[in-house]
């Protein structure tokens, strides 16, 4: 099968400018009919940070797919997350999201209420508890920033999805399935589970380096857009200098056969590709898959050498104690009082999920090899 995946250019967060590439959708991708339809918008949310830091979609994004929405006729719209630790409007607020809610008109929903989804083609979960949102919409629609991701490599409209778990059930996922490929393989039975009908991705300014929460923002410059959410994320990571198609969680969505099967399957609508490749874009380097390389044995003695393990800078952090709370297998402590009260790391307990990482608000934790 073949999927349309639209690359729209916008140099800035203006909502007349947006509005105006983002009508350009229908035309140009499989886009679902929502005229008199409830249509759910879950933007990346994973914490409270300003849009200027390019940790969650954008704002004026999100305005410009609720004006779509509106100019679609669908009959409502609502507007989700769940971020990684701590309640969702407070994030929302913090992040421009919930005052755009409120401008246009729509509803902000947090993911308190949730529901049993199956996956019948699941291989490693075979049904998730998600949002009852899900099932009160007629349409989802997924809206990702363009991130590198610590532990994935990049994370997009695919990985989005996550979100759709309520809270700190999230980092459990990690603790139940620590090995990168059944991480990957958990994304993808969640999106069997889930059938998103579309994807829009912030990348007018992306992160790069050590995304999806403490990198650095990076102008792409662009709005993408498809109803084939691998062939949007294979697409986003090829312009950013990856082999999209061979990334953990797209290699394992290729071999589904329910989105496309090739890379070669997807047809690049819109503005010239070219002008969007960006080479030099600080990506997370990848890690040789060495589980098949050498007995079990030596493991984790290697895992110990090759894979990047949290450090934490001790003069950055606030003790504000969110990657305590985010920490499933219970590998960070608070140690000492008063000025010497710092975060201590049990790697022994350690797997190597990176949410301390991801949610740490002033980017006070480093990944790096041990030797």
């Amino acid at each position: 099968m073949s999927a349309s995946v639209a690359l729209l250019k916008c140099e800035a967060y203006e909502g007349k400018k947006i509005t105006e590439q983002l009508k350009r959708l229908p035309e140009l991708t499989d886009f679902p009919d929502v005229k008199g339809k409830r249509v759910l918008l879950k933007p990346n949310l994973l914490s409270g940070s300003a849009p200027e830091k390019a940790v969650t979609t954008h704002p004026e994004v999100l305005r410009g797919v609720i004006e779509l929405m509106k100019s679609l006729e669908a009959s409502s719209v609502v507007v989700g997350d769940s971020p990684g630790a701590g309640p969702s409007l407070p994030a929302a607020k913090k992040a421009g999201l919930y005052r755009v809610c409120e401008e246009t008109g729509v509803k902000w929903v947090d993911f308190s209420e949730t529901e049993t989804f199956p996956c019948d083609e699941a291989v490693l979960h075979s049904q998730f508890l998600l949002t009852k949102e899900l099932s009160r919409a007629d349409i989802t629609i997924s809206l990702p920033k363009m991130k590198t991701h610590g532990l994935m490599y990049f994370t997009g409209a695919i990985k989005n999805l996550f979100g759709l778990i309520p809270g700190l059930a999230k980092s459990g996922f990690h603790m139940r399935y620590p090995d990168k490929e059944d991480f990957a393989r958990l994304i993808v039975d969640l999106n069997l589970a889930v059938r998103a009908d579309y994807a829009i991705m912030d990348g007018i300014v992306a992160m790069e380096g050590r995304g999806p929460g403490s990198g650095t923002p990076r102008p792409m410059n662009l709005l993408l857009g498809s109803s084939d959410l691998l062939a949007l994320d294979i697409t986003a990571a090829n312009l950013i200098g990856y082999d999209g198609a061979s990334l953990p969680i797209h290699r394992t969505m290729l071999s589904t056969s329910l989105w496309i099967n090739s890379p070669k399957e997807i047809q690049l609508k819109g503005d010239d590709r070219e002008q969007f490749f960006c080479p030099n874009f600080k990506k997370i380097p990848r890690i040789p898959d060495y589980a098949g390389l050498v007995p079990p044995a030596l493991r984790p003695l290697l895992k110990n050498l090759i894979v990047p393990r949290p450090f934490f800078r001790h003069r950055d952090c606030i003790k504000c104690g969110k990657c305590l709370e985010i920490c499933s297998p219970k590998a960070l402590s608070f140690t000492g009082e008063g000025k010497k009260r710092k975060v201590a790391i049990d790697y022994d307990k350690c797997i190597r999920c990176y949410c301390c990482d991801e949610i740490c608000p002033v980017a006070a934790i480093h990944l790096k090899r041990r030797f």
